[in-house]
Formats: C-alpha cells, sequence, structure tokens
C-alpha cells in the first residue's frame, strides 16, 4: 500500500493513452501515491443490466484505468451496470490480456482490477527497460513477435505492414526470446518431428492405439539418406526410435493436413524454433494462445510470406499463389534477410499511444519483481 505521507499527491487525469511509457509510470506512480486506490473483494458475476454495490466500484476502478469517462451520470444511480460502463469494461478487458473479452466482471476480470498501481508501475519500467534494448538493435525493418500480446508484427521504416495472432509455446515449453534473421521460407513443408515432440506427445499415444501414425499420417524414417528410406509398420521397433546407430525417426509429409501447414519460415540460429502455419485454425479464437510446442504459428502466414517476398525479394504480388496448387516442397531463400525480434513486453504502446498489459505467461516480470523489490525494478 502507498505511503500515508504521499496520500495527498496530485493525480492527473486518468487515461488510457500515453504519449511514453514514462508518462505512464507517472500516472500510475502517482496513483499509488493519491492511497486512493482499493481492492474489489470477491463477489457474484455481475453484467449488463444487473444492479449491486460492487458496481459502484467497478465505476471507480475503471476511471482509474482510463477507460470510463462518463459525460454524463450513471442514468439509474451508480449501483447500476449500464451501456456505458459495459463498453469501458470491455475495452479494460481487452487492454489487459483478458482471456475472455465480455464485459462481465467475473474471478478473471477482478484479479486484473485488483493488480495494484504500484505493481502497474514496476511492471512498466521494467518494460521501459525491455523496449530500449531493443530500440538499440533493431533496424528499421523487421518481424516482432510479442509473447505476452500473442501477436506478430511486420514493420518497415515505422510502418507496420502486418499485425496478426499468433500460438506460442505453452508454460512447459517456453518460446524464447531472441534476435535473429528469417532467412527463407518453405512452401509446403514436410515435418521433422523432434525428439523432444516424439517423446513426449506422440510415442505415448502410438503405443496406447497403434492406428495412431496412420490417422496422423506420420512415418517412420530410417536415419536421414537421400531418397529416405520408409520403414514398413511391420519392422518397426520402438527402441530404434530416436536412439542408436539404426535411427529411427517420425516424419510427416507435406500437404494440407500437416502440421507445420502450408508454409514455414526458417530462422538463422534458432534450431527447431521456426514459425509456420497451422490447421488449428480455431485455436486463434482462444484470447491466451499458450498451446505450441516453442515455435509460433501464424494467424497469416500466406500474407506474411507474399509480403517478406516483396520486401527481400522484389517480387510481384500473387508470386507465390502457384506453388500452393501442388504439394510440391519448395525452398525459396531472401535475398535480403528480414530481422526477427521475439520479445517479452507485458507493458506496451501501440501506434495510438494505447497503454496495453500483456500476460506474463512465464512468470518473467513476477520473477524479476519479486527478486528486485517493490519500487525496485532490476533489468531484465
Amino acid at each position: 500500500m502507498a505511503d500515508t505521507q504521499h496520500s495527498r499527491a496530485t493525480l492527473a487525469v486518468a487515461t488510457t493513452r500515453f504519449s511514453s511509457l514514462e508518462q505512464a509510470f507517472v500516472y500510475y506512480n502517482k496513483l499509488a501515491l493519491s492511497g486512493r486506490w482499493s481492492a474489489i473483494s470477491a463477489g457474484p458475476l455481475l453484467k449488463l443490466g444487473d444492479s449491486h454495490e460492487q458496481v459502484g466500484q467497478l465505476r471507480q476502478h475503471l476511471s482509474w484505468s482510463g477507460d470510463y469517462h462518463p459525460e454524463v451520470p450513471a442514468a439509474k444511480g451508480d449501483g447500476y451496470f449500464d451501456e456505458p460502463l459495459h463498453q469501458a469494461l470491455l475495452r479494460f478487458q481487452e487492454r489487459h490480456g483478458a482471456a475472455k473479452v465480455d464485459g462481465i466482471l467475473g474471478p478473471e476480470t477482478r484479479n486484473l482490477l485488483n493488480v495494484p498501481p504500484w505493481i502497474r508501475a514496476d511492471q512498466i519500467l521494467l518494460n521501459i527497460n525491455r523496449q530500449e534494448q531493443f530500440g538499440a538493435t533493431a533496424g528499421p525493418r523487421y518481424v516482432q513477435v510479442n509473447i505476452p500480446a500473442y501477436r506478430l508484427k511486420l514493420v518497415d521504416d515505422g510502418t507496420v505492414l502486418l499485425d496478426m495472432k499468433t500460438i506460442v509455446g505453452r508454460q512447459s515449453r517456453q518460446t524464447p526470446v531472441f534476435s535473429r534473421v528469417l532467412r527463407s521460407l518453405v512452401v509446403n513443408p514436410s515435418w521433422s518431428v523432434p525428439r523432444s515432440i516424439a517423446m513426449k506427445d506422440i510415442l505415448p499415444k502410438w503405443k496406447r492405439d497403434n492406428s495412431y501414425l496412420d490417422k496422423q499420417n506420420l512415418q517412420v524414417l530410417s536415419g536421414w539418406q537421400v531418397p529416405s528410406v520408409v520403414v514398413p509398420n511391420s519392422a518397426i521397433d520402438l527402441a530404434k526410435m530416436y536412439r542408436g546407430a539404426e535411427y529411427y525417426r517420425l516424419w510427416q509429409p507435406p500437404g494440407p493436413g500437416n502440421t507445420l501447414g502450408r508454409v514455414k519460415f526458417e530462422v538463422s540460429g534458432s534450431g527447431s524454433i521456426y514459425l509456420h502455419d497451422t490447421h488449428s485454425r480455431q485455436l486463434f479464437a482462444v484470447g491466451r494462445r499458450g498451446f505450441s510446442s516453442g515455435c509460433i504459428r501464424l494467424e497469416k502466414p500466406l500474407e506474411l510470406a507474399e509480403q517478406l517476398l516483396i520486401l527481400a525479394n522484389a517480387a510481384q504480388p500473387g508470386e507465390l499463389d502457384a506453388l500452393f496448387e501442388t504439394t510440391r516442397t519448395r525452398h525459396i531463400r531472401f535475398d535480403n534477410p528480414v530481422e526477427l525480434h521475439v520479445t517479452y513486453w507485458t507493458a506496451w504502446l501501440d501506434e495510438s499511444g494505447t497503454l496495453y498489459f500483456g500476460d506474463d505467461l512465464y512468470r518473467r516480470d513476477e520473477a524479476v519483481l519479486t527478486e528486485s523489490g517493490a519500487g525496485q525494478v532490476a533489468a531484465g
């Protein structure tokens, strides 16, 4: 809680838009020092049309966050959940990375509202540091994947050319933060299943269901010979899977049902981490999209492929179209590789200056802020 000696700190007019993160920090720091903030206690689900004593508390919180600016007083009293409050709550949920943006005050939204302003101020400071480091390394043209936002942006000389949803690694298989270059794309990729995914995800299911590989269009190959040597089902020895001199591995041929979809983007020096299409399109409808084994799945991979070819190879729009009429694998190297930056920003401003807070999916903010102590943010 803020020190009582600062309880009369002057608080600026609340807003969701700022000229910089530094300005956002000043606002949240003043809110913390003002002594006005208080948590909302547990309570029922509250939505548009409800009347409850906590509706007034919600109205106050959304005023502090800058999402609620009624031009006239609430028509049916402070305790009535009216349309302006509903719209304000939708804005708050969207800006704070809620799993559901539904305009309902439930447990998750209460938790987001109950993050104290001094924690938000520390979080903003932490992200100022991260973004200063990014600004020192990023060139004028780059692809950025921000893990907590579950989004990708393609930026060229300050202009956002593409903005799309992504799916990133789950907590147990985290997508790493790194800066590399996108060196090429693969149209109609096959999938050589990494050992870790095979051992953790596929082989246990195969042991329970002998038809699992056939259902997933997976084949067992022997080694890395060219052409590939397919091991018939009758000759497969599970003891040789990813082990020993006679190395067996799982492989999935290219095609519409391939796990990597119709296109993947290869990253320099990234090992088995890359960006790719997916046939699990329904997952993009989910708010918090930490589902992968570390790779980054893209909402609009074909649009990204075309834009990168235009930028990197001076290609003409539509040049890729004919390649998707078959399932033949094609590798296309970028003449001018494009920077890729995978970041972990949990507070940022969009192009309009609107402040967003992202999901601390991997608890990295939590670890740094706990180690540094409240109000003493360490670099990270």
